[in-house]
């Protein structure tokens, strides 16, 4: 933290003095986020994206600042511009579908997340976020076989096991859910919400 805070102060000075240096302004916006400063990072992200309107790797981070913040419709706008400059991206495409999840356009999200996997049939990440939006759009079976895919990808996959047995649990099925969890919490003993989970199992 200390060092990114020493590239915060540096960076600052080098766009003082060049307001103009998209370089400086790209170091500060990664020195604010890394230190948890999603806010005061998307001033910079935005003069970097003045700057070099087709850098998507900016348009990335600034539109994951923007969802980190709640402002979910300028964070689409960022993913889908992104996207526009370069059709193939596998991230943009799960992040684009992660912030339609959240305004609760569900089916949007779904074809983001099948994009995304038509693009890359090994991102697990979007196996399960898949996962979750077939759940929310009441489709159990399909949300199952969809997060085991995302662990015959990657079986250490703690969130996918712990996603796998809030399914399980819901479709009655209870010694698997339990079993599940326990093994999501195996992989890593801090998830809060695998601990919540194997509680409500229990009880």
């Amino acid at each position: 933290q200390r060092r990114f805070a020493e590239l915060a102060a540096l960076s600052l000075t080098l766009t003082d003095r060049y307001p103009d240096n998209v370089l400086g302004w790209s170091m500060l916006a990664i020195a604010l986020r890394s230190q948890g400063q999603a806010m005061a990072a998307i001033e910079p992200m935005r003069r970097v994206a003045e700057f070099t309107p087709a850098n998507v790797d900016n348009l990335n981070q600034l539109g994951l600042a923007l969802a980190d913040v709640g402002e979910l419709i300028e964070s689409e706008v960022c993913f889908r511009k992104a996207i526009g400059i370069d059709p193939s991206l596998t991230w943009g495409h799960s992040n684009l579908g992660m912030v339609l999840q959240r305004q609760g356009r569900l089916a949007q999200a779904e074809e983001c997340f099948r994009r995304c996997i038509e693009l890359d049939e090994s991102f697990h990440v979007a196996h399960l976020n898949l996962s979750v939006v077939l759940d929310e759009l009441g489709q159990p079976e399909q949300a199952l076989a969809s997060v085991r895919r995302a662990l015959e990808i990657r079986p250490d996959f703690a969130q996918a096991h712990n996603s796998l047995g809030y399914l399980q649990k819901d479709l009655g099925r209870i010694d698997e859910a339990e079993a599940s969890m326990r093994r999501s919490l195996e992989l890593d003993p801090y998830d809060a919400a695998a601990h919540s989970n194997l509680l409500f199992v229990l009880n």
